[in-house]
């Protein structure tokens, strides 16, 4: 930005990549006082908008926003540091080919469905079952320990309550909850698939196992003897986590 955010618009250098009613995150380049991530928060820009080029400013919210608020919990837009950054995150309203930010909490719900619910409430304010036939799902870290070093995986990690990584520790602020979120490479991410009709006879072993590569991170899921019954695939594969730089 060429100027501090104000309360009410944010100075980019031009307005080309902004539309009326987009989502913004307007984020600080520089750490929290404790050596946190640094400070972020979600904004909308104004349907007054209609200006572009360089130098013009960029009004947020208005009677017209559903997004913008000047102050969130602890954070506000003016709490920011005079160095901030403001991103694009796409249509508020998504129709007419416009594409929504895709910021979606995923797992396994009733029926052995696959459900997405969008944290941002833009395409719904529920759970959108995304697959069926998704009988478990994990997820599992792959993290360069040595601190971003060489910027190569040498350890995986879970992700539970009781990890190092757990929601809690990378979600706390801190200087710690930093180094941990840069240490992360990679989500490796293992789902048990499960036929949509049973068999006569039982077809599956008793037990179903998960990173099976892993010693002390595998995850075991065990069969009744009715879903012995249905026929399953273990899948996993490895998303990359680039550009983790806070």
């Amino acid at each position: 930005l060429s100027a501090p955010p104000a309360a009410d618009h944010v100075s980019p250098a031009n307005l080309t990549e902004f539309s009326p009613g987009d989502l913004l995150l307007i984020a600080d380049h520089h750490k929290t006082a404790g050596g946190g991530p640094a400070d972020c928060i979600v904004s909308q820009a104004s349907a007054t908008l209609t200006g572009t080029g360089t130098g013009t400013s960029l009004p947020l919210g208005g009677s017209d926003s559903t997004y913008y608020r000047q102050t969130i919990g602890d954070a506000s837009i003016t709490g920011l540091t005079d160095d901030p950054v403001v991103f694009d995150l796409g249509s508020a309203t998504p129709s007419g080919g416009a594409q929504p930010p895709a910021f979606q909490l995923i797992g396994v719900g009733d029926n052995n469905t696959l459900y997405g619910y969008d944290l941002l409430q833009v395409t719904g304010s529920g759970a959108q079952a995304q697959a069926e036939g998704v009988f478990e799902m994990h997820a599992i870290y792959g993290i360069d320990s040595t601190g971003n070093s060489n910027n190569r995986i040498d350890q995986w990690v879970g992700a539970d309550a009781t990890s190092a990584y757990s929601v809690a520790a990378l979600s706390d602020g801190s200087a710690n909850a930093m180094a941990l979120l840069k240490n992360i490479r990679a989500v490796r991410v293992a789902l048990i698939l499960r036929a949509a009709l049973p068999e006569k006879e039982v077809v599956s072993p008793e037990t179903l196992t998960m990173f099976a590569d892993l010693p002390g991170l595998t995850f075991t899921r065990a069969l009744t003897s009715a879903e012995r019954h249905f026929r399953y695939r273990v899948v996993e594969t490895t998303v990359p986590v680039r550009n983790n730089g806070f």
